[in-house]
């Protein structure tokens, strides 16, 4: 035999062997400890932090442990969720930067829009398929409405179950495009003056709830509050402390 062939036959032999020795250390540790068969936590702080549009950031929100009990998820849950999450938001993140730097303004805003409701469908058909149990689901949509704020209009059954007009969605989102400037002006700032910026975001929520007021009809303000169950009280921390301060997994 080829001396040359014959070395590296038993430079394989070695490493196989070795492989075999590794996998079988490994699944002994796996059976010494129960927790090793368990998923690891999607590490939502991997996640790429490019360019912020619309109200979800980085760090979702139903990351808040409150959130979470209020929704009632499971650990299996959470884990799939912010695996699912992950690959919605770097998606979204993939066409905020792919717009081109010539778009003009009125359809730069038109845009960035429906490449938010894009995300936003994208991520609730994924969770879906996370979120079967029915008292759960309707929980985690009352409260994924209410963070959205005008952002939850861009919603296809949001808008046919209130029967928005055409008119009444222009005025929605000329809001929300308003109130979308505002957040990322107070995202950049908030760990320098959360103090300040708390402020100023709890006035404009009280703001944001006078324009919805005046924009939708008394029959369309009654399906909406049925629509999002019990109010949370969203404050600037479930959308600015994620990404500047320590963040509750």
């Amino acid at each position: 035999m080829n001396l040359s062939i014959f070395k590296w036959t038993a430079v394989c032999a070695l490493c196989i062997a070795e492989l075999v020795a590794s996998f079988s250390e490994d699944e002994n540790n796996r059976k010494d400890n129960p927790r090793a068969n368990q998923p690891v936590k999607a590490n939502i702080n991997e996640l790429p932090y490019v360019r912020q549009y619309g109200t979800w950031g980085e760090v979702p929100w139903y990351s808040y442990q409150g959130f979470q009990n209020d929704i009632g998820l499971s650990e299996a849950q959470l884990y799939k969720l912010n695996a699912n999450y992950q690959t919605s938001y770097q998606q979204y993140q993939l066409n905020l930067n792919s717009l081109g730097a010539d778009v003009p303004s009125d359809q730069l805003e038109a845009q960035r829009n429906q490449i938010y409701a894009n995300f936003q469908q994208d991520f609730n058909q994924r969770a879906e398929n996370v979120l079967t149990d029915q008292v759960s689901r309707r929980r985690y949509n009352q409260l994924n409405w209410q963070y959205q704020g005008y952002g939850a209009f861009n919603n296809p059954r949001v808008r046919r179950d209130l029967n928005l007009t055409p008119e009444q969605i222009k005025q929605l989102n000329t809001h929300h495009t308003n109130f979308n400037k505002k957040l990322n002006q107070w995202n950049n700032v908030y760990g320098a003056d959360r103090e300040g910026v708390s402020k100023q975001f709890k006035d404009a929520r009280s703001e944001n709830e006078r324009n919805l007021n005046e924009v939708l009809t008394p029959e369309q303000r009654e399906k909406w509050r049925s629509m999002i169950g019990q109010n949370h009280d969203f404050d600037a921390d479930a959308y600015f402390g994620g990404s500047k301060t320590t963040r509750q997994q």
